[in-house]
């Protein structure tokens, strides 16, 4: 009888033994600041989005959001430091279209994969570009600026801030549906300031760089290239309305974590940024961007950069882009 209460306890201690490691793991998340990884300049339009958003999101998570600016190589640097990070949801990276999209579709040097090393959270939000022209061009809409282009082929010139950037994909794939053919002119500094100096009468750029020049009347807005109307420019079309919706373009963001990464962490994650993405104040912030609030599901985010990239590839194909030599 003795020998049998003695296995027991032994049965039982080993019963507790195996039960406490688990118990330890499934402890609740988070437990201690979660650093968020902004591969681009303090100030910059992601830096101020990140912070915007980090920090009711520290308040949904009881938890400090600890943002880490790690700017470089096109946001490219800071984006391989976080997916060499532990996967233990303690360390989140900010992905936008340029890192995860246009840098690996044109080949550029990068020390991660932006499939195979991140488990995505959600795409925050995204923002179609707006076709801006000087007033001197003479153009009101698109369709006036495709007969012209049309009748005066690769005569008329187009800024973008750099031969790799967002706005020159977008005007290159708005030349291919359109039929028509522009001159390009690499910028390294923003845009709308050499379109307003009638430097050059073009350029695909953001509504929140040229906004305020369209409605006080220094560039005229033809048409943007997101799926729906800009919150802020109400009276300017879209590629659909034209009936180019392969036109269809946007740069956007969203948030990662490293390959691995727990699904209960990443559903905690999503669930909590998509609250904040519901938000009014901070929807505002974005409608007065130009931007749309998305808040994907981590696998429709997976799916939407693998059909960028297999997109931006395309374009720079076609277009014949090469990468910029630094």
């Amino acid at each position: 009888m003795e020998r049998r209460r003695a296995l027991q306890r032994l049965l039982s201690l080993a019963a507790v033994a195996a039960v406490t490691p688990r118990a330890s793991a499934a402890e609740p998340y988070p437990t201690r600041p979660i650093k968020l990884i902004v591969p681009y300049a303090p100030g910059g339009v992601v830096d101020v989005q990140a912070r915007k958003m980090g920090a009711p999101l520290a308040q949904a998570l009881g938890q400090p959001i600890v943002v880490d600016n790690r700017p470089g190589a096109s946001g490219t640097l800071g984006v391989g430091i976080g997916a060499k990070a532990a996967p233990d949801g303690y360390t989140v990276t900010v992905g936008t279209s340029s890192n995860l999209g246009v840098a690996p579709a044109l080949g550029a040097r990068i020390t991660f994969d932006p499939i195979k090393d991140f488990d995505p959270v959600t795409q925050y939000a995204r923002a179609g570009l707006v076709i801006v022209a000087h007033p001197s061009l003479g153009v009101k809409n698109a369709r006036e600026l495709i007969a012209l282009a049309r009748a005066r082929p690769g005569d008329i010139a187009y800024a973008s801030s750099g031969t790799s950037s967002i706005g020159h994909l977008a005007a290159e794939l708005f030349q291919q549906e359109a039929g028509v053919r522009f001159l390009h002119v690499p910028y390294k500094t923003p845009v709308a300031p050499a379109v307003m100096a009638n430097e050059v009468p073009l350029a695909f750029d953001f509504p929140l760089t040229t906004g305020a020049h369209i409605r006080s009347g220094k560039l005229v807005a033809l048409l943007v290239t997101g799926r729906q109307r800009v919150v802020s420019l109400p009276d300017v079309p879209t590629v659909r309305e034209i009936e180019f919706p392969n036109a269809e373009i946007y740069g956007w963001g969203g948030f990662l974590v490293p390959r691995g990464t727990s699904k209960d962490i990443i559903a905690r994650l999503n669930r909590e940024i998509v609250a904040v993405l519901k938000r009014p104040d901070v929807k505002a912030i974005f409608d007065n961007e130009g931007s749309e609030i998305v808040g994907s599901s981590p696998d429709e985010f997976r799916a939407f950069i693998a059909a960028e990239l297999q997109k931006f590839t395309r374009i720079i194909r076609l277009a014949g882009i090469k990468l910029e030599e630094s």
